[in-house]
């Protein structure tokens, strides 16, 4: 497994913590009889209040670990914008797991891999790819391969192929995966 710097455990820590805590308050209400009548006030209103708290401390944390702006930020990659470029790739870095980031990740890798990159921000991006193969299953992981393509090289391969011999079978599963979708250049069903 690849090392992920301290402040990735600690905020996917936190916001799993604050999903459980939704779910659990959801959980608590809804055993105890829970019922919301359209127009109506709520039964077991103080675990209703709970259920309320929870899911607006879920949605903070994922609100912040996004950029301020994802749509104009979508819009200046798009363009071309250097700035933006880079803000993305950094975003993607930071690697946030939170309510709804998966999609945003997407439309980024999606971006990213239809403009033009220094040769320091396909390196950055090939190390990102490599780690996003250990982080278990995600959403956004077929916009990764595809992106893996568009940034392929020896080493990337031979780091994949490496981490495709892992001894964590999903890890392994996913290199697996990504190295096929750089080898066939996404050609393939079921590469990307």
């Amino acid at each position: 497994m690849i090392a992920e710097p301290d402040e990735w455990r600690a905020r996917d820590v936190e916001f799993a913590a604050a999903r459980q805590a939704c779910n659990d308050a959801v959980r608590a209400w809804r055993e105890a009889g829970e019922y919301h009548p359209v127009g109506g006030a709520p039964s077991h209103r103080d675990l209703c209040s709970e259920v309320k708290l929870a899911r607006t401390r879920r949605n903070v944390l994922g609100r912040e670990a996004m950029p301020s702006d994802p749509d104009a930020l979508i819009s200046a990659m798009t363009a071309g914008d250097a700035k933006s470029i880079e803000d993305g790739l950094k975003w993607l870095e930071t690697d946030p797991f939170s309510w709804n980031s998966g999609y945003l990740k997407q439309r980024v890798m999606t971006r990213l891999g239809q403009v033009v990159l220094s040769q320091e921000q396909q390196d950055r991006l090939r190390a990102l790819l490599v780690t996003l193969t250990t982080r278990g299953p995600r959403m956004e992981f077929r916009e990764a391969c595809r992106l893996a393509t568009r940034v392929d090289s020896d080493e990337l391969r031979r780091r994949l192929m490496k981490l495709s011999t892992s001894t964590d079978a999903r890890s392994a599963a996913a290199a697996s995966r990504m190295l096929q979708a750089c080898e066939s250049k996404g050609k393939h069903s079921g590469t990307g």
